[in-house]
């Protein structure tokens, strides 16, 4: 237990503009979800991607058993949705990555629930509202990830594709994405070490390198040569769990599915080390959720459950301590739903379903407010 040395101080409380003592005035109440509207279309496994101007554009996913072709944009100023595009192929469990230019380049997914990856990409125009075609991956996918590099490439990894024999299995290649030329430049196979290329987790790191984790391990890009490299084991072999780059350059992976039980333990990636170190738990075990970083440093955990309930409740990481406390409950218990940090801080949380992922789909939408 640590200790504290209490130093005799004298506390000046100032006075507030109305005479009473300021540490009197009741604060106003923050950290709780408000209503944000409601979707068009009730979705789950949809991408939803913040655009330069603030608005928020939800693409795809699914609902009852069919992938979906609807976007939408949802207004923060008057927190209302209005219809863009449609994408010309339907998909869910697709990446949405936005570009440079503004655009949104959406890459792969399932075109019909469960199976059946694309190999297609579309990129919307944020003038026209539309949607034209991007090229072709060189790997069918789905359940991958997209991430956008420094000089704008795009980098992607692992996912859902098929066999020779025509059986889903796991993507070993990985590929980058031009945005001037609008294709897929390069391709390299082999690469991948360990078991997590479905359902993996991809963080950009200061130095443009890519940390790939979940799964029985983690595993590095390095942009100078295009390899991937082993960086380290994970403390527990998770999926449905979610990484978040924190303020001090520390990578928290945070609860999900560690077989037979979802979890509740944390663990902590040092990049200067590639060590992963036990972090304090989650209150409560989940996965399926969301993890968005603060501007002030705080990880705010939303939904996700245990199959098949999801959950409605929240919680705040405070980035000192390192412990998790409660924050204020969803108004919809959710799972498979995103979650947009706004510019202002606030944090958009959108569709979802149940923990199983084929049911439930959600129109409703909810505002935390920090």
């Amino acid at each position: 237990m640590r200790c504290l040395a209490i130093a005799s101080v004298a506390l000046v409380f100032p006075l507030a503009a109305s005479g009473v003592l300021a540490a009197e005035v009741e604060p106003p109440a923050t950290g709780t979800f408000g209503p944000a509207g409601t979707l068009a279309d009730a979705r789950m496994h949809h991408s939803a991607t913040l655009l330069p101007d603030g608005r928020v554009l939800i693409i795809g996913g699914h609902a009852e058993g069919r992938a979906m072709a609807g976007a939408e944009l949802w207004d923060p100023e008057t927190a209302s949705y209005s219809s863009t595009g449609p994408l010309a192929e339907a998909r869910s469990w697709h990446t949405a990555s936005l570009l440079p230019d503004g655009s949104v380049v959406v890459l792969g997914g399932f075109d019909r629930d469960p199976n059946d990856p694309l190999a297609s990409a579309e990129r919307w125009d944020p003038v026209t509202g539309a949607f034209a075609s991007a090229g072709s991956l060189l790997e069918p996918r789905s359940m991958h990830t997209a991430t956008v590099l420094p000089d704008g490439m795009v980098l992607i990894v692992g996912g859902s594709t098929y066999s020779d024999s025509g059986m889903m299995q796991p993507a070993a290649t990985t590929e980058l994405w031009d945005p001037v030329a609008g294709v897929t430049v390069t391709s390299r196979t082999g690469e991948r070490y360990v078991g997590h290329n479905v359902g993996h987790t991809a963080t950009l790191l200061p130095d443009g390198s890519v940390l790939f984790t979940q799964g029985f391990g983690a595993e590095r890009w390095d942009p100078a040569d295009g390899t991937i490299s082993p960086a380290g084991s994970n403390i527990k072999g998770r999926l449905g769990a979610t990484t978040s780059a924190l303020l001090d350059g520390t990578i928290l992976i945070a609860g999900g599915f560690e077989y037979p039980e979802v979890v509740a333990s944390t663990e902590l990636w040092d990049p200067a080390t590639g060590v992963f170190e036990v972090a304090e738990p989650l209150i409560q075990a989940r996965q399926a959720h969301t993890a968005t970083v603060l501007p002030d440093g705080r990880v705010l955990v939303v939904g996700g459950g245990a199959y098949p309930e999801p959950l409605d409740s929240a919680e705040l990481r405070d980035p000192v301590s390192g412990t998790f406390s409660p924050a204020a409950p969803l108004a919809t218990a959710r799972a498979w739903h995103t979650a947009t940090l706004l510019p202002d801080g606030r944090v958009l949380v959108a569709g979802g379903g149940d923990v199983d992922g084929r049911e439930g789909a959600l129109a409703s939408a909810e505002l935390w407010a920090p």
